[in-house]
Order: C-alpha cells, then structure tokens, then sequence
C-alpha cells in the first residue's frame, strides 16, 4: 500500500500561483496566434493595409485581357478588375497617369467595391505617332482613407495586325526582311460563332495555331517576296504582307 508521501505528484491539488501561471501562458499564446492569424499568415491572401498607407504590392487591382499589345491610331477596351481582399467597401476614385502619346480614362471613374469583385470599363487611345515599345500606366484607386496603387506594362509593337469579325486591320503590309508581325485577335465572336480564327498562308507551309479571342501570334520573315494568308474558315479574313529586302 503507498503511502501519502509516495504518492503520484498529481495528486497534489495545484496552488493558486500555479493557476494563474498556466493561464498567463495560455493567453500570451493566444495572442500569438491571433497576431499571426490577423497579419495573413498561412492564409494565402493579400495583407491588410492601414489607413492612408501605399498599398503598390497588394493585387487589389488586375486588368483582362492580359495581353495588353497596342497599335497606333487605336482604341482599344479593357476590363479593370477590383479583388476586395481585405480592403475595407466603399466607393474608390480612381486616378490614372498615362505616357505620353496615350489617353486612358475609366469609365465610371470611380469603382463601388460592395463585394468581393467589382469592374469598370478602361479605355486605352493611342495616338499615330506612338512609337514602338513598352509603356506603363499607373491606376490609383482610393476611398480618402485607403489607397492602392498598380503599374500596368503595355507594347507597342513594330508591326501588328489586329483581327476583326469584320476582317483585318491592316489588311496590307508592307516590311523589311527580318521583321516580326503579330497577330491580335480581337474578335468577339457572336452566339453562334466563338471568334477563333487560324491564319494559314498560300506560299509557304505557315499556318498559327487557331487564336481564340485576345490572343496573338507572330512570325519573323526572313525572305522577299509576297505573302497572302487567310482563314480557311473565313472568307473576310485575308491579307498580304509585302517582304522587301
């Protein structure tokens, strides 16, 4: 038989101190956790951010179609896309600064963020005389106590031809050789057409992969001569491209 004082050590009735000691832990620990919690960790998102503060690396903001290829004398229409995250609801003015040679408004100017998405129409102008290369506009959206900034890149091409339900613009080029033409495929199909298009040329085995809308293809000649293409499917999409040395 065991005697009182060999008795297992939790038989002892704990002190108040020790009480008070384990549950100091407890919630130190708590508190850990909830900080970790609170800050986004393990949670796969976006950090929150304070009043007034510059939120450049948060993707609060995004812009569709992701192919952002621009030719001169154009207007051409994007999508910019708002994900909430943990930016507080309200209403977001936006304020955008464009490079020279480019106008790009939204439309509203201003994004109702009630949800966990909203979207506004952006408008992209480029003048004739943009020349080729890469450009980048700054979008700002802010409701006076949060702010968000996002740098967008757009290109500018040398050579592009943009793709239409209605044919292709241009439809004649002329290039030097060893120049590179893209293919923009900007049609937006009906119900009963998906506006996918394949480019197949007559006098050399050449043929892009079929390109659903928004999407683009390119090819570099490396030889004089004529060029014409068309889509097999599609009698109003043909064109030429003139090769000079």
């Amino acid at each position: 038989m065991m005697s009182n004082t060999g008795s297992h050590p939790f038989n002892h009735r704990p002190t108040p101190r020790l009480v008070a000691t384990v549950f100091a832990v407890i919630a130190i620990g708590a508190g850990a956790v909830y900080t970790l919690y609170a800050s986004g960790f393990g949670q796969g998102g976006t950090s929150y951010q304070p009043p007034g503060s510059d939120s450049s690396s948060v993707a609060f903001m995004s812009l569709f179609p992701p192919n952002r290829v621009l030719a001169p004398s154009s207007i051409q229409n994007f999508s910019l896309v708002f994900s909430r995250g943990k930016a507080p609801f309200g209403i977001y003015s936006l304020s955008i600064v464009a490079p020279s040679g480019m106008s790009v408004s939204a439309n509203p100017p201003f994004a109702n963020i009630s949800g966990d998405r909203a979207a506004v129409d952006l408008f992209v102008i480029v003048r004739p005389d943009v020349p080729p290369g890469n450009y980048s506009v700054t979008i700002s959206a802010s409701n006076g106590a949060w702010t968000a900034h996002q740098t967008f890149s757009f290109r500018v091409p040398f050579y592009l031809v943009r793709i239409f339900s209605e044919g292709l613009n241009p439809a004649n080029l002329s290039i030097k050789v060893g120049s590179t033409v893209e293919w923009l495929n900007l049609d937006l199909g009906t119900d009963e057409i998906n506006g996918t298009h394949t480019l197949r040329f007559a006098s050399i085995s050449l043929a892009s992969p079929p390109l659903p809308t928004n999407m683009f293809w390119q090819h570099t000649f490396q030889t004089a001569g004529i060029y014409r293409y068309e889509d097999p499917m599609d009698p109003r999409i043909s064109g030429e491209i003139t090769v000079v040395a």
